[in-house]
């Protein structure tokens, strides 16, 4: 590759690592998606384009950057279609994930239909002049500096004019966009939105970032074939080449994290109501693997172990995580069912929950489904489970989860105006927003939900 080794294995690792965590990412959202809808498969299909990229990139670095073959050739052009599609997908992207389609919805369609017709113009106009063009000059080509090949615009190549202001239009778009999304129709769709925007924002001002950077070393690329640039050796080209590409490759890995956390942990492209904590261990089981996977598969690759050694390597690793994967998942099975018993072996709950004649306590404990439901079926953090109406005062004293958190008088006293807010029966669950409550010990900060 460039013949440093450091250089060469943080290039190779970094490339594996985006390639796992998007194929990962691609194929949970398609496979755990509640409904399939154009968007979902948008989402999927472009988390799976940009594998694609890194596949094409792993290989042209595995060949090696002073390689100048056809097959190096061949990994070149095709790593060049996602690379122009992946910029309008995220733009896409972003106006499905904030009601650009939805009814209802007539500001934000307001404000982005032109510039969205604008970026289909330029990504169709791109496309085609990649399948129709030939804008780019073959591999061997760009390693002397020689542009001369491609159709180009006052010495420069047109698609070096037209991809960084594509990218930097598609991005700030995408931003804009995120600035003020519209309402979400699904249920608890807005608060899945609010708390995944952090996240998604974060994500855009990466590649926004990767897209300046990307347009500054096609302008670095252009002035040094003009200036007809001599270096020292072909390889002093191929360490500052590697350089952007390690920064630029790490850039897209903080932006794949990043998406990845408001994918697993809010579920905005899945549809679901109720995230599901599962996804949040399987996604840091599959940051692990990726980087453990880049890293050893990367070293074994750039010090040039023998190829046996290499599978041995991968087989190895690859075994040793599924064993990993398969004790934990039996475990949480185990545990699971464990914590899930007392629903299977109290009967007739409703009716214990009241006490009979003559008693004064009920005939089972109520705190150890009450706590299995918040623990293993809802995953909640804290619950509260108050009586109202004019039995309430037979149940007894509210059951707080975790048992230590006694639920606040002011909390107490809401819970009325809540239960009124469910008059119909499409609102099966409310949102209540954080506040600060004066508890009996201190201030504390408490959340809840009502379902």
């Amino acid at each position: 590759m460039t013949g440093a080794f450091a250089l060469d294995w943080a290039m190779m690792a970094v490339s594996l690592f985006n390639t796992i965590l998007l194929l990962w990412l691609g194929l949970t959202v398609l496979l755990n998606a509640e409904r399939k809808s154009w968007g979902t498969w948008l989402t999927g299909g472009g988390l799976l384009l940009g594998a694609a990229f890194f596949v094409s990139h792993s290989a042209i670095l595995g060949h090696g950057l002073h390689d100048t073959g056809q097959g190096m050739n061949f990994w070149w052009r095709v790593g060049w279609m996602p690379v122009v599609a992946l910029p309008f997908a995220w733009y896409v992207v972003m106006l499905w994930y904030a009601g650009f389609w939805e009814k209802g919805e007539p500001y934000l369609r307001r404000r982005h239909r032109y510039w969205f017709l604008f970026a289909v113009l330029f990504v169709v106009g791109l496309i085609g002049l990649l399948i129709l063009g030939n804008p780019l000059p073959s591999y061997g080509q760009m390693a002397q500096l020689n542009l001369s090949a491609a159709p180009a615009v006052a010495g420069i190549p047109v698609l070096v004019l037209a991809y960084p202001l594509y990218t930097l239009l598609c991005i700030s778009l995408s931003l804009d966009v995120l600035s003020r999304p519209g309402p979400s129709t699904r249920v608890m769709g807005n608060l899945a939105r609010r708390r995944a925007h952090p996240w998604l924002v974060a994500a855009s001002l990466v590649l926004l970032l990767v897209s300046m950077l990307v347009a500054w070393v096609m302008l670095w690329i252009v002035v040094s074939a003009r200036q007809r640039m001599v270096y020292d050796s072909y390889m002093a080209m191929a360490f500052a080449v590697g350089w952007f590409d390690l920064a630029i490759s790490a850039l897209i890995a903080v932006a794949t994290v990043l998406l990845g956390q408001a994918v697993v942990s809010y579920e905005v492209f899945t549809g679901k109501a109720l995230p599901q904590r599962g996804f949040v261990r399987h996604w840091r089981s599959a940051i692990v693997l990726a980087a453990g996977y880049g890293a050893l598969v990367g070293w074994s690759l750039v010090y040039q172990l023998r190829p046996i050694y290499s599978l041995l390597l991968t087989a190895m690793l690859m075994v040793a995580f599924y064993a990993l994967s398969s004790w934990r998942s039996f475990a949480e099975r185990e545990r699971a069912m464990e914590r899930l018993r007392p629903f299977v072996a109290t009967q007739r709950l409703y009716e214990s929950l009241l006490p009979p004649s003559g008693t004064a306590q009920p005939d089972v404990d109520v705190t150890i489904p009450f706590r299995a439901l918040c623990d293993d079926v809802l995953g909640a953090r804290a619950a509260y489970l108050v009586a109202l109406g004019p039995l309430a005062p037979l149940f007894g004293p509210p059951l707080a989860y975790p048992a230590h958190v006694a639920p606040a008088p002011a909390l107490l006293r809401s819970l009325v105006e809540i239960a009124g807010q469910f008059g119909s029966p499409p609102a099966m669950c409310l949102a209540v927003v954080r506040r600060a409550m004066a508890a009996q010990r201190g201030r504390c900060r408490c959340g809840a939900s009502a379902v």
